[in-house]
């Protein structure tokens, strides 16, 4: 950020933001199509939700990341950032649904469905798309990354 408190788009960033977008579409589109079954049509609205939900989460944490140089930092950011991916979309898909014994379009479904979908998410697919987005972004790092104190590159 500038001392305005705006955001500075970069080339790092925008390459980040395009590469990171490109993989998790890629695992969204994989996913959906290994957990839709047989003789359904895929589901392309959940698709264009989760695309929406992902590039946002994209955009807005490349700053968090370049605040440490430390991969670990690094690590718990992305991981955090799936986390809320799922949770944001698991409260989109019930919005008007009734979640456990929670009734239909209440707030507590939502969370509820959230929550559900936190946990169901990393376990049944989380994971197989973290490890290899985490991967790719530590090979690029010095492509994607700004250093400390490094504020050429800007747009």
């Amino acid at each position: 950020m500038s001392r305005t408190g705006k955001m500075k788009i970069t080339k790092k960033h925008t390459r980040f933001f395009i590469i990171n977008v490109i993989i998790v579409t890629f695992f969204i589109f994989i996913l959906f199509g290994l957990n839709n079954g047989e003789g359904n049509d895929f589901p392309y609205d959940l698709v264009a939700i989760s695309f929406l939900i992902s590039t946002l989460i994209i955009y807005f944490q490349y700053p968090l990341l370049n605040l440490r140089n430390n991969w670990f930092y690094k690590s718990f950011i992305f991981y955090s950032c799936m986390v809320l991916f799922l949770f944001t979309f698991g409260i989109i898909i019930a919005w008007n649904e009734k979640v456990g014994s929670n009734a239909a379009g209440t707030w507590l479904a939502r969370v509820d469905s959230g929550m559900r979908m936190s946990i169901y998410g990393q376990i049944f697919g989380g994971i197989f798309g973290f490890l290899p987005i985490l991967g790719i972004n530590f090979i690029l790092r010095k492509k994607l990354f700004k250093k400390k104190g490094d504020y050429s590159n800007q747009i």
